[in-house]
C-alpha cells in the first residue's frame, strides 16, 4: 500500500489514517534491526532519536519508525514529539530539563532551535498555554511532528493494534489544530491481512476531540 503525507486524512475533518504493517517487520525492530528506518528517506533527526531509543528499549517505537519510513519520501523535515513543550512556558525560553544522556540533550537542543523557534508563533504559543489554565487535563504533543514538500505541518499520533488514545493525547491533538493551525492526524497501525479498527472503537475519540475543540475556541474567544 503506498502512504503518501499529503493526502493523510485530517482527523479534524473526522478522519483517520490507517497503515497496514507485516509482524516481521516488527520482530526485526524488536531485535534491534532497525534496517527499516535506517534505509529510508526519514529525516535525519527521526533517524537518529527513534534508533537511539530502540538501543534502550527495542520493543517500544515501532509504530512511529515504521511510519516515518513509509511516509519518508514526502517529508521534507521531521522530529520526534515527546518532550512537553506544549505545556510549559519553559521551553519558550529555552529552558527546557536537561537528561543524562549527551544524545538526548543535542536533540533537544535540535528541536528547539530547528522546530519551535522556527515555526512556532510566540503570540500562538502563549495562547496555547493560555487556554490550559482553565483546563482539567495537560495536554501530551503528538508522537510525530513532520513538514512534507510543501511546507505543510503534521502532528501525527501513532497507535498501533488494541492501543488507547488518552484524553490526554486527544487534547494535545485540539489544541494544535486550534491554537497553531496546524494539521493533525491520527494515524493507526494494523497488522496486516487483519481489519483496521472499526468505526465503534474510534468513534468516541472523534467525538471527546471535536468537544475538546470546541472548548478551546470557546476560550480563545473569551
Amino acid at each position: 500500500m503506498e502512504h503518501n503525507l499529503e493526502k493523510l486524512k485530517k482527523l479534524s475533518d473526522n478522519k483517520v489514517h490507517f497503515m497496514d504493517y507485516s509482524e516481521s517487520d516488527f520482530m526485526k525492530w524488536k531485535a534491534r534491526d532497525n534496517n527499516i528506518l535506517k534505509s529510508s528517506q526519514a529525516p535525519k533527526f527521526l533517524k537518529a532519536i527513534l534508533i537511539h531509543k530502540q538501543k534502550k528499549r527495542p520493543h517500544l517505537f515501532f509504530g512511529e519508525a515504521y511510519a516515518v519510513s513509509k511516509l519518508g519520501d514526502t517529508t521534507k523535515e521531521g522530529w520526534f514529539n515527546s518532550w512537553d513543550w506544549i505545556s510549559s512556558s519553559k521551553w519558550m525560553k529555552g529552558e527546557y530539563s536537561k537528561s543524562k544522556d549527551p544524545v538526548i540533550n543535542d536533540l533537544k537542543k535540535q528541536f528547539y532551535e530547528d522546530a519551535l523557534i522556527r515555526y512556532i508563533e510566540t503570540a500562538k504559543w502563549l495562547k496555547l498555554l493560555e487556554v490550559q489554565k482553565n483546563l482539567s487535563h495537560i495536554p501530551e504533543p503528538p508522537d510525530l511532528w513532520l513538514v512534507d514538500k510543501n511546507n505543510n505541518h503534521h502532528f501525527i499520533e501513532v497507535k498501533r493494534n488494541k492501543d488507547k488514545l488518552s484524553d490526554a493525547q486527544i487534547l494535545g491533538l485540539a489544541l494544535i489544530d486550534v491554537c497553531l493551525n496546524y494539521q493533525v492526524h491520527l494515524l493507526w497501525l494494523y497488522e496486516e491481512n487483519k481489519n483496521p479498527p472499526n468505526n465503534y472503537k474510534l468513534e468516541p475519540y472523534i467525538e471527546k476531540f471535536n468537544r475538546f475543540k470546541k472548548l478551546n475556541q470557546i476560550e480563545i474567544k473569551s
